[in-house]
């Protein structure tokens, strides 16, 4: 009997990303938020479940200069800010996995990429409208759906 494909992930580092094979050790710990992969909110909420785990500690050394394209996975959806963490001392090198057992590949990694600055673009709007406002929300409710981002993409 033939075993499964591998789950097809991403790897990026800066604005370089590559398409890997995960092992069956990193898919088992997809499921697993104290393996080290963090949960993806905004992407999960344009049904994009996508978990993101860093490869190694970042150090002044090895962090990218340009770091956006992780950075912009992680932010929060009611802010639009990344971690604290992730501010202070960025990510490195990250795998990016679906955690429902689909494959994710480079193309679909630009396209959230591409609608994550739209998003951005427009945070700052609606902080300055208030986060609050009944038309921002119905605004925020409307980007942050699978739609939304079918729409955009």
């Amino acid at each position: 009997m033939a075993s499964a494909a591998p789950q097809r992930a991403v790897k990026l580092n800066g604005v370089t990303a590559e398409a890997v094979d995960l092992t069956a050790e990193q898919v088992q710990e997809l499921t697993n938020s104290s393996s080290g992969w963090r949960k993806c909110q905004v992407p999960a909420l344009l049904g994009v479940p996508l978990a993101m785990k860093q490869l190694a500690p970042t150090t002044a050394a090895t962090r990218p200069t340009f770091e956006q394209p992780a950075v912009f996975l992680l932010m929060d959806p009611r802010s639009g800010f990344a971690p604290p963490d992730v501010q202070q001392n960025g990510l490195g090198e990250v795998l990016l996995a679906r955690t429902d057992g689909k494959d994710y590949t480079v193309t679909e990694l630009w396209q959230l990429h591409e609608y994550n600055c739209h998003l951005m673009n427009r945070w700052g709007d609606w902080l300055e409208d208030g986060m609050d406002s009944p038309d921002v929300q119905e605004e925020l409710q409307e980007a942050l759906s699978p739609q939304g981002f079918a729409d955009h993409t």
